[in-house]
């Protein structure tokens, strides 16, 4: 209640006056140092987590650190890990796998934008999330008042919509456990499509922008760590001021390397909507620096591809 002290120690405390076995275990997940050692320090098992034994069906592990996780499941970063089993008085230290990662789909966007001829937006939006996204987004709530999750989500949308400003905003499933969770919002900006002399040229909507992010040197040495994966989706439906149209057709584009993969598909509806999707995905890992060109080629091919303006004319 005063958000002070740890729930692992009060959840497995709980189990164990219930008559619950369990053990406190450490993982070695992705964010340690993956050297191969002889004698590894309990300094690379960073990430705790609970066993849970004597269940029906197996033991069922928990991590508390996330209020609203799915339950019975592990991260990405830790799932499939080498772990440490800390043993109560009596016993020897296990060393085993945890359980491996549950995949989740990615966040789902869907967009209904209504133009007008001088590049101004109202918009309908909705966004699911799954999994540990989904619990993240939970516990970021849960310290916001209303006014503050305005703000975050107008944050957000200023990225493709210049001075974007909410009209609605709601939030489904905010204490559902485990569940997709859904923000629905409704929106209005000034500036989206910029004039040119022959009609509107739309700005990015939602880009990955995995250049500025990752790469920050020309070479690297060292590994590129990517700390978790990203997997989205979105459809954009766009309704044009009347007597405008899709300047020209734009060809599909499909991008896949050992890093992720991209895929963009803009088509024309029967009463001249133009819908635009996009799904966006980058795994979890480490890029080998011998790698790390090809990691560079494909997120400049992605962030080029993804800043492709759509262009409308009368």
């Amino acid at each position: 209640a005063r958000e002070r002290g740890s729930r692992l120690w009060l959840l497995m405390g709980a189990l164990r006056a219930l008559g619950i076995s369990n053990h406190l275990c450490l993982v070695r997940g992705d964010s340690a140092d993956p050297s191969l050692f002889r004698f590894p320090t309990t300094e690379l098992y960073t990430y705790p987590v609970l066993r849970v034994e004597g269940l029906q069906g197996g033991p069922v592990w928990l991590d508390p650190s996330l209020r609203y996780g799915p339950f019975g499941e592990l991260p990405e970063g830790v799932a499939g890990h080498e772990t440490l089993v800390l043993p109560r008085p009596g016993e020897q230290v296990e060393v085993v796998k945890a359980p491996a990662w549950v995949p989740r789909p990615g966040r789902d966007v869907k967009l209904e934008l209504t133009l007008d001829d001088k590049g101004a937006v109202v918009a309908v939006g909705e966004e699911t999330y799954n999994g540990f996204e989904a619990a993240g987004l939970r516990a970021a709530l849960d310290r916001m008042d209303v006014a503050q999750r305005k703000q975050a989500v107008e944050v957000s949308l200023a990225r493709s919509f210049k001075s974007a400003a909410l009209d609605s905003l709601e939030a489904v499933g905010e204490t559902a456990v485990g569940a997709p969770m859904t923000l629905k919002y409704r929106f209005h900006a000034q500036r989206f499509a910029r004039p040119t002399p022959d009609g509107l040229m739309t700005s990015p909507i939602f880009p990955a922008s995995w250049g500025p992010r990752f790469v920050t040197q020309s070479s690297r040495k060292l590994p590129l760590y990517l700390g978790r994966s990203e997997r989205s989706h979105a459809v954009t439906r766009m309704v044009l001021p009347a007597g405008f149209h899709l300047k020209e057709a734009v060809a599909p584009v499909k991008l896949q390397s050992a890093f992720g993969q991209f895929e963009r598909l803009v088509k024309v509806e029967q009463g001249g909507a133009v819908v635009l999707e996009e799904s966006v995905e980058l795994r979890q890992g480490r890029v080998p620096a011998s790698a790390y060109g090809d990691f560079v080629r494909f997120a400049a091919q992605v962030d080029a591809t993804q800043q492709l303006p759509l262009a409308f004319t009368r």
